[in-house]
């Protein structure tokens, strides 16, 4: 496995430049102040690491559990986030975030070889839903989070500065909306994102086929369906449930509860695997 301690300064500091903002934004007088899309996007720089780092490591992970030792040849492996951008991906989610448009965007991809894997599709699965049920669980990690900081600022009362507050709960809430996004976006079944691997699972042969076959140009497809408004349905319906998870502490806490269960239970199908 690689070592970069570099890459893993300059993320650091990217964290502490993103909560850093939350100061110099404040409303106090001589305060540097920034534009709103400009803190938005230093304020999401928490989000866009950890969801893409730790979405693309859960990817090499798995498939490293399952048999395959490429992710761990090309230093995969790694907790690194700088490790698993990819630039134009990345690009796309940040052009997202400063603009306030629909988030479209993707990490370096894991590479897999699915023929090292006991049960090639069954196993390519588990790679594929490793990824979003990541996501998953840092947003259900950061709701009890925001239900706590809520808790917490109520009781101070006020004893933080009003901007500074406000920043904080933008940070939490980039947090958790944008890991919902990026568990969305991948589960949609067209190749080459994750959900297309998922279903792989359930169809004929010959519709797999065809699916690789469209795979150069998923990304495009994707765009076009999100521009034409297709997906504004069941996106609005995960949306409308991070709203219902963000005012209610129980339901957040019974989200995170079936999410870890949900890892638990595949974590523990590695270890049937390997003992078949």
């Amino acid at each position: 496995m690689r070592n970069r301690p570099r890459g893993y300064r300059v993320v650091v500091c990217l964290f502490w430049l993103s909560w850093s903002a939350t100061l110099l934004a404040s409303d106090q007088e001589g305060a540097l102040r920034l534009s709103p899309e400009l803190l938005s996007f230093i304020l999401a720089l928490p989000a866009i690491l950890l969801g893409i780092g730790l979405h693309e490591w859960a990817h090499a992970w798995t498939a490293w559990k399952l048999g395959d030792q490429t992710p761990e040849e090309e230093g995969r492996l790694s907790l690194n986030p700088l490790d698993h951008l990819d630039p134009l991906g990345t690009i796309l989610i940040v052009a997202g975030v400063l603009w306030r448009m629909p988030i479209i965007g993707w990490g370096k991809p894991v590479h897999v070889r699915p023929a090292s894997f006991r049960r090639p599709i069954e196993d390519y699965m588990k790679v594929a839903l490793a990824g979003p049920m990541m996501n998953l669980l840092i947003a259900g990690c950061s709701l009890i989070v925001l239900h706590g900081w809520s808790w917490a600022s109520s009781s101070l009362g006020g004893a933080l500065p009003p901007a500074l507050q406000r920043n904080l709960d933008t940070a939490l809430f980039q947090l958790i909306v944008l890991n919902f996004s990026l568990a969305a976006f991948n589960m949609i079944p067209i190749p080459p994102l994750d959900g297309s691997k998922v279903m792989e699972n359930f169809v004929s042969a010959e519709t797999i086929i065809l699916m690789r076959q469209i795979e150069p140009f998923g990304i495009v497809i994707i765009y076009l369906l999100m521009n034409s408004g297709v997906l504004n349905y069941p996106f609005g319906l995960v949306f409308a449930g991070v709203g219902v998870l963000m005012h209610s502490f129980s339901v957040s806490v019974t989200f995170l509860v079936l999410v870890g269960l949900a890892w638990h239970l595949l974590v523990r199908s590695f270890r049937r695997d390997l003992l078949v």
